[in-house]
Order: C-alpha cells, then sequence, then structure tokens
C-alpha cells in the first residue's frame, strides 16, 4: 500500500518529539548510590543522565523522520523504523523511571520527569498503534500524544536549566 506523503505538521511533530539535548559523555555517569537529587551537581547530573539516556530514542525517531520526509514513503516502509522507534522510546521510560527516583530531592525535577514519562508512554504507544492499524492508517494518535510528550519534554529542560 502506498502511504501518502506526510503534511509539514506531522514531520514537524515527529521531529519536535525526537529533540534532544546536548550531552558530554564524560559527564553523564550515575549518581551515588542513595543520592537524593536535591543539590545542585545533583540535579545537573539527573538531567545529564535524562539527556543521554534519550540517544537510542533521537536516533531512531530521527531516522524516520528522514524516512517520511524523502522521496515515496511507504507504510511498509516506515513500520520497521516505527517500530525501532517505540522500542527506543520504552527503554527510555524504564531509564527514566530510576531517574524519577534519584530527583526526590528536587520536586520540581521530579514532576516534570514523571509526567515526561507518562507523555513517553502515551507517545510510544500511539506510534506502534499508528503504524500497526489497518488501513486507512494514519498518525492520528501519535500527533497528539507527539505533541503532549513535547510539551512534556519542554518542562523537563527548564526544570534542568531552574
Amino acid at each position: 500500500m502506498k502511504m501518502p506523503r506526510p503534511s509539514r505538521r506531522a514531520v514537524a511533530t515527529v521531529l519536535a518529539a525526537a529533540a534532544v539535548l546536548t550531552v558530554s559523555p564524560a559527564v553523564a555517569t550515575a549518581a551515588p548510590a542513595g543520592s537524593s537529587g536535591g543539590s545542585p551537581q545533583d540535579r545537573q547530573a539527573i538531567c545529564w543522565n535524562w539527556s543521554a539516556n534519550r540517544g537510542a530514542a533521537y536516533t531512531s525517531g530521527d531516522k524516520l523522520s528522514k524516512y517520511l520526509k524523502g522521496k515515496k514513503p511507504t507504510w511498509d516502509g516506515a513500520a520497521p523504523l516505527a517500530d525501532a522507534a517505540a522500542r527506543a522510546l520504552r527503554s527510555e521510560s524504564s531509564q527514566t523511571s530510576a531517574l524519577i527516583d534519584r530527583a526526590a530531592g528536587t520536586p520540581d525535577l521530579q514532576g516534570a520527569l514523571r509526567d515526561y514519562k507518562t507523555r513517553l508512554d502515551t507517545y510510544a504507544s500511539a506510534l506502534t498503534a499508528d503504524v500497526h492499524a489497518q488501513p486507512p492508517r494514519s498518525w492520528k494518535r501519535t500527533n497528539p500524544a507527539g505533541k503532549a510528550y513535547n510539551a512534556a519534554y519542554q518542562r523537563v529542560v527548564a526544570a534542568c536549566k531552574a
């Protein structure tokens, strides 16, 4: 089945959801056991870890968005890329759970991470559901979930800058 060319809005949503912070891998290390995340250094380490955890999801999301922006994308071509993106998002979600616990000393960051994880899980589920739906296939679940995911991402970025 030939897939209609995605709208600019759909591509922008996928690209926005795949946005990532630049991270120094040397600094993105785990905090010591028992760290509460209350100090500025702990906050910074949690934020670096969160950003580093986004790497696989960003890469797979970027591959999907490049494919969709290419010439003549098809659902058959998009499905494996979307599956890979959803797997990476689920992996990121499990890593985010540990960061939520570490951020107990910073309620604003913990709340932002908790909301982010919820939106991340919803986006991964929507992406999978849309790609594997029977025809007519569309991004009707993914686009709204992607907007909410991107908004939650921006809240975590703001909490990390606080």
